[in-house]
């Protein structure tokens, strides 16, 4: 479930996503190494180790487009339309405000500012002398960056509202859905282990 368009902006977390690659890669490589007296119970511990790390570090998003914001969380989907956005709060995690409730996003964490250190990485150095390591780093992608955006995203939906480029429908649900896909990655290596230790 995400909004109806191609030029949706999906956001998730860079830290988050390497370290499931991470986890899911050495997975894959102990497996592979391995594959010789391989019993089921590592190999469905593994399984499970690689599509948990999938479904629980990878696969979550923020996606936000002309319908609203997509709140790809394990497990399950939530689609919230712009006129149903109240605000967004970002304390902990993403949270979209839709008056009666608050629906957290799983992908989108806060971040705590860390005393920046002094060393030869840092402030020159090393690095001195080259233009392209210097200036403002990137902004991290956080509960309060991507908090401004979908303020954003929801004044430039209330502008096209005004213009008259989009009709709203006051009336349109919060609509969540289970995600099946998630379900099965979970569900087929946890089967394989109760199996194994069963048989």
């Amino acid at each position: 479930m995400s909004p109806r368009t191609a030029a949706a902006t999906v956001v998730r977390q860079r830290g988050s996503v390497a370290l499931g690659v991470c986890a899911i890669l050495t997975c894959v490589v102990v497996l592979l190494g391995s594959l010789e007296g391989l019993s089921l119970g590592v190999a469905a511990a593994l399984g499970l180790t690689a599509s948990a790390s999938f479904v629980l570090l990878v696969r979550p998003s923020v996606a936000l487009g002309v319908d609203g914001v997509a709140l790809n969380n394990p497990l399950r989907r939530v689609l919230v339309p712009w006129p149903r956005v109240q605000g967004c709060r970002d304390r902990w995690n993403l949270q979209i405000d839709v008056g009666e409730r608050l629906i957290t996003a799983w992908a989108i964490s806060a971040h705590r500012a860390r005393p920046v250190g002094v060393g030869p990485m840092r402030g020159g150095g090393v690095l001195r002398g080259f233009p392209e390591l210097e200036g403002p780093p990137a902004e991290r992608t956080t509960a309060g960056s991507v908090a401004r955006q979908v303020r954003a995203g929801h004044a430039e939906w209330a502008a096209l509202v005004a213009a008259g480029e989009l009709t709203p429908d006051a009336d349109q649900p919060v609509s969540a859905r289970w995600d099946l896909l998630d379900a099965v990655l979970l569900g087929v290596p946890a089967a394989m282990a109760v199996v194994a230790l069963v048989w």
